[in-house]
């Protein structure tokens, strides 16, 4: 295979499923590719879905389609040369289950002020600058 489709889940929501993965593969197909075995990276969190003749773009186009809104990142990419040697994520509420700057507030003893201040932020309350 040429290609590989990455898709990435959040461990807490469970949305990356074998069905859903299954989904995706047959998206695939239907966009007009050949779809290999999927290897799961990490159950319920991480699939690579090897592809071929698929442009990548369109292999990314028909698996958002797909997803219909799912919480679910995605990479296609090329296969040859490819090593995994970074992952760079959002880590607040998605690789861990709390804020960070909530964590540092309560070690510096300030968290209750910090904590009012994320919330308004997230609430849309605050600009950022």
């Amino acid at each position: 295979m040429k290609y590989v489709l990455t898709l990435i889940g959040k461990p807490a929501d469970g949305a990356l499923s074998g069905k859903l993965g299954a989904g995706i593969a047959a998206a695939l197909a239907d966009a007009g590719a050949v779809v290999g075995r999927p290897d799961w990276l990490a159950q319920r969190i991480a699939l690579d879905l090897p592809f071929d003749r698929l442009a990548p773009d369109a292999a990314t186009a028909a698996a958002r389609d797909a997803l219909a809104g799912q919480p679910i990142d995605l990479s296609a990419q090329a296969v040859h040369w490819r090593r995994k040697r970074l992952l760079v994520a959002d880590m607040d509420s998605t690789v861990i289950t709390v804020e960070c700057i909530d964590e540092l507030a309560e070690f510096a003893g300030i968290r209750a002020e910090v904590a009012a201040i994320t919330e308004r932020t997230m609430r849309g309350e605050l600009e950022f600058a």
